[in-house]
């Protein structure tokens, strides 16, 4: 299993302090029950959870093959794992997904303190996983710090967020915080292959946004050249540089599995990314994208959100008022 561990470690880019504490802390029990993984979306974050809870699960992390704990988790039904995300609805993880309501709906998840309240079934630990833990409001936030104050022998926690200032203090107190530092482009290039300078700047240097693009380089190519011509545009365009946006994010969607309902909202942030390194982009056109990436995501109307926000953006600019 050691050498499984080290050999999966191997193939993710970059990473180099994170994956050398993965290794320490999936080849022996060195006194950490909770581990805070921060960097940006596409670091590999979601590898490293994978890796560490694989080998958290693991009843011989010592051993050269992987065991019936591992096997069973690989295949997505070992009982001992607890995956923990935001709410479709809200995108905030609730209460109710941390500590177990006093009158629960059949429909409720499996909070973590009831899962946590018995023994591994077939595991060495049973293992909660936290994806953006930053989305946990006030009271999910304090119920978690319970069980981290008082964790259980065998209890593992994973959590993950772009930025670990953005997680309460107190939870971040009681974590071993590990940074997901982005890899040079010297190791992407060696690694993963050539990327234009226009890829490189939309995937922001990360590995999984690279190899999402990688995958996708015909459908992406289209967005970049939409975001080169947008600041030539002029608002008499508007509602058809809107169109054109909409027809871009359907051929996009393939690229967002599990996140189709969003596809919009995911297409805008990328497009955000390319026009805030474009100096020919105004500052306020950010923010007009900030606001409407929102939107998107509280289940706005596509059509109307991005008609308003093409309208926005290509306004005429208002020239010096004339002396009278």
């Amino acid at each position: 299993m050691s050498n499984s561990i080290d050999s999966e470690l191997d193939k993710l880019v970059g990473l180099t302090g994170a994956k050398r504490f993965v290794s320490r802390l999936a080849k022996g029990d060195i006194g950490v029950h909770a581990v805070l993984f921060y960097g940006p979306p596409g670091s590999g974050k979601s590898e490293l959870v994978r890796i560490l809870t694989k080998a958290w699960l693991s009843n011989d992390p010592n051993s050269e093959e992987p065991d019936r704990a591992c096997r069973a988790f690989e295949r997505g039904n070992n009982p001992d794992v607890l995956a923990i995300s935001p709410s479709a609805s809200s995108d905030q993880i609730l209460i109710k997904q941390i500590r177990e309501d006093e009158h629960p709906d059949k429909d409720d998840p499996v909070a973590v303190d009831t899962f946590m309240r018995s023994m591994p079934l077939m595991s060495r630990h049973k293992v909660v996983t936290i994806t953006d833990a930053h989305r946990m409001n006030h009271r999910a936030a304090n119920a978690l710090l319970k069980s981290l104050e008082e964790p259980l022998p065998h209890g593992r926690f994973i959590l993950t967020t772009p930025s670990a200032g953005s997680v309460l203090p107190t939870i971040l107190s009681r974590c071993l915080a590990v940074m997901c530092e982005l890899p040079t482009v010297e190791e992407i290039v060696s690694q993963m292959g050539e990327f234009s300078p226009a890829e490189l700047a939309l995937a922001e240097n990360t590995p999984g946004r690279l190899r999402e693009i990688f995958e996708h380089r015909d459908r992406y190519s289209e967005l970049i050249e939409f975001a080169r011509t947008l600041p030539t545009k002029n608002h008499t365009a508007a509602l058809a540089v809107a169109e054109d946006f909409r027809d871009l994010t359907e051929r996009l969607e393939p690229a967002f599995p599990g996140k189709e309902r969003y596809a919009a909202a995911e297409t805008l942030e990328r497009l955000g990314t390319l026009l805030s390194k474009d100096h020919r982009v105004p500052g306020e056109w950010t923010q007009a994208i900030i606001e409407s990436h929102r939107r998107l995501k509280q289940n706005g109307h596509e059509a109307i959100v991005t008609d308003a926000l093409f309208a926005r953006l290509l306004r005429p600019k208002k020239g010096p008022r004339s002396g009278t």
